[in-house]
Order: structure tokens, then C-alpha cells, then sequence
């Protein structure tokens, strides 16, 4: 596939994830909750199929997962004082601070105060459990989770946390985002979260895409 038909095939991704979310009807907070539920779930099936104690459990990796592509390289959060690799707890940790920074985000007004109606906010964790169970099935079913049975926890991790990547990228810029809508008064929105969220994730599959074709162009 060369240059251009990827640049076409990401952004008409993108422009159908847009397309999608404004078309369901449901607020932009249903596909940020989705996307966390996700992220726990695919970081429970690797704390899962990695450890010893479930060694029965370890047979099925190859099923539901992939291994490492030719190349690619583990990215692994690390502790900044010690300079390892954190384990499944500290990716716990860094999962519920985003999820804090998302939901203050999506519902801070201009008057700094946080406006949410029970009702809406419970119907969007239940649509986004929903959500995230489902695309956590399509990713165990395309095996797109990567594990590599002969490499430690805190590395297969890391070759799973792009997304946690583009998720921090995305909180990170949101909290910009806020503060002007702020200045101008406007009501809280989930699209100041999602928003980022899908142009981070289309730069980052655009930028891999690209990578790939270079990898594979002398080959072809």
C-alpha cells in the first residue's frame, strides 16, 4: 500500500469515527468511557495470560493474541525514580488518573464547577461498558493484543501501550482546550476529550501506517 492510499484510509477512519459518533445520538462521553473500559480489560487479559499462577491460562495466548511484529520495540511506562518498567498496578494507577482528569474535563463548566446529571452520567458508563466489552471482543478476536510468551509482564505491556500513549496526549491538550472554552463560556462537552483522543489516535495510525510501508518497501 503506498503513501497516499494510507493517508486516504486514515482519514476516512477518522471522518467515519466523526460520522459515527455524531450520528448515534449519544453523547461524546459514552465513547471516552468505552475506550477506558477497553484499555482495563486488555490490560487484565495480559496481567492474566502472563502470569505463572495462571499457567493453564497461558496455552490460550496464542489464540487471542499476537505475537511482536519483525521490529517492533516494547515501550514501557517507567518509574521515574527507579527507572524500571512499572508493573500492572502502576498501569492501574495511570488508567485512574486519566479517567479522573477525563471525567473533570468533560464536565467542568466555565465557572469552574463540575455540572453532570446523574441520570445522563449513569447511562454513559452503562452504554460505554457496553461499548468497551465489545471492542475488547473485536481486539481478542483480531488478536490484536501483543504478547510475547518468552518476555516479562512489564515488557508486554509495553508493547501494548500505545493507546495509553494517545489517551495521555489527548487529556494532556484537553486540559488546553478547556480553559479557552472557558474564557469564552461555554458549557462542558465530552468533544473536548474526544476530540484530541481521534486525532491523536489518526496521527498515530498514520505515522505507523507510513512506517510499515516504508519497512516493507524494499521487500516488495
Amino acid at each position: 500500500m503506498n503513501a497516499l492510499a494510507i493517508v486516504l484510509a486514515n482519514v476516512a477512519a477518522l471522518a467515519g469515527a466523526v460520522f459515527g459518533v455524531v450520528r448515534s445520538g449519544e453523547r461524546p462521553q459514552v465513547l471516552l468511557y468505552a475506550f477506558m473500559y477497553d484499555c482495563v480489560l486488555r490490560l487484565f487479559t495480559i496481567e492474566t495470560l502472563t502470569r505463572p499462577v495462571f499457567g493453564w491460562l497461558t496455552g490460550m495466548a496464542a489464540l487471542i493474541s499476537s505475537p511482536p511484529a519483525d521490529g517492533q520495540q516494547s515501550s514501557p511506562f517507567v518509574d521515574e525514580e527507579t527507572k524500571r518498567p512499572i508493573g500492572f498496578g502502576g498501569y492501574v494507577v495511570v488508567i485512574a488518573f486519566l479517567a479522573v482528569l477525563t471525567f473533570a474535563l468533560s464536565h467542568v463548566n466555565a465557572e469552574r464547577e463540575i455540572e453532570i446529571d446523574l441520570a445522563s452520567f449513569s447511562n454513559d458508563l452503562r452504554w460505554g461498558l457496553a461499548l468497551g466489552l465489545m471492542y475488547w471482543l473485536q481486539s481478542v478476536a483480531s488478536r490484536t493484543i501483543v504478547i510475547d510468551p518468552g518476555a516479562s509482564r512489564e515488557i508486554n505491556f509495553g508493547y501494548n501501550s500505545r493507546d495509553l500513549v494517545v489517551f495521555a496526549c489527548a487529556v494532556l491538550t484537553a486540559g488546553a482546550v478547556v480553559m479557552v472554552r472557558q474564557i469564552a463560556g461555554r458549557s462542558p462537552s465530552g468533544w473536548v476529550v474526544l476530540g484530541p483522543l481521534l486525532a491523536f489516535r489518526f496521527l498515530f495510525d498514520l505515522s505507523n501506517g507510513l512506517r510499515l510501508a516504508k519497512t516493507r518497501a524494499p521487500r516488495d
